[in-house]
């Protein structure tokens, strides 16, 4: 996971860009002194040339959606990189270019049945828990009860042959 920016003096420009999947978040605002950017929102509304107004149409999509679609956020003016995206700067904080630099793709392969992909799947989970299963001192997990986290500690007790706790 990543977000970064990169000023490159001698060309004049900053090139901002955000993880694959948007785990690290990359705020940013364009205001009359520049272009304000930070990996939390609370750190823009520190600048006295930023507004603290609300983004109304966010505000509608977080109460249906719990989340703000595209590049909004719950404050106007302040905007969220995108996942698996960049922006290209002036030092002035215009905008040269701006887009995507990976896109997400599934290839459909109906060669195979259900019971293939299953098993598939399967192979996957018990390689990549049996990997991290290997240590010298006893290994733990904390479960916090969601399908991801229940799956991986039943995979690793199916793997050890220990079985869960009670």
């Amino acid at each position: 996971m990543f977000a970064f920016a990169i000023h490159d003096r001698r060309q004049g420009r900053v090139l901002l860009a955000r993880d694959r999947f948007g785990e690290k978040p990359l705020y940013y605002a364009e205001t009359a002194s520049g272009l304000l950017f930070a990996s939390e929102i609370k750190a823009l509304l520190e600048s006295p040339g930023l507004r603290r107004r609300p983004d109304e149409v966010a505000l509608q999509q977080y109460l249906t959606f719990q989340y703000c679609l595209d590049d909004r956020t719950l404050f106007e003016g302040v905007k969220k990189l995108r996942p698996a995206s960049y922006l290209l700067l002036d030092d002035a904080g215009r905008t040269l270019d701006a887009g995507e630099y990976w896109t997400l793709r599934f290839e459909e392969d109906h060669s195979r049945d259900a019971r293939y992909w299953a098993d598939e799947l399967r192979f996957v989970l018990e390689d990549s828990v049996r990997i991290r299963l290997r240590s010298d001192v006893p290994v733990g997990t904390y479960v916090s009860g969601g399908l991801d986290s229940s799956t991986i500690a039943c995979t690793a007790a199916k793997l050890t042959g220990k079985g869960l706790p009670a």
